[in-house]
């Protein structure tokens, strides 16, 4: 929750359409992504396209999906699967994702073999 104390009343701002607490928001933040609200802003930008190349982008060894997500280890939990990766797609967890095809082959062809890895 985001409170703060004015006097010795607390006050949830959480809703505040210049919700900011950090004051790292760049001043047109809400105008590139076409909403009128930081959170709004902040949930279109969540929902957009990773502008990094998924010929670039880590797969997932399971289901070769870009959609990797590296875990929160910042709590030891005993319902949390091993591993540090886990993907978004299949819902597999892993300890080392594939590499991006980019950096296997730099300057070379690929094979068939390389490309599909099934």
């Amino acid at each position: 929750m985001s409170a703060k104390p004015i006097g010795t009343e607390w006050i949830d701002d959480r809703d505040r359409p210049d919700h900011d607490p950090h004051g790292i928001v760049p001043d047109d933040f809400c105008r590139v992504w076409g909403a009128a609200t930081i959170p709004e802003a902040l949930a279109i930008a969540e929902r957009a396209p990773s502008s990094t190349p998924e010929s670039a982008q880590r797969l997932c060894p399971e289901c070769e999906s870009v959609k990797v997500q590296r875990k929160c280890q910042s709590m030891d939990m005993s319902t949390q699967k091993d591993g540090a990766y886990k993907c978004d797609s299949c819902k597999a967890h892993f300890d080392s994702p594939l590499q991006p095809r980019e950096r296997e082959v730099p300057g070379e062809q690929a094979t068939f073999r390389e490309v599909f890895r099934r």
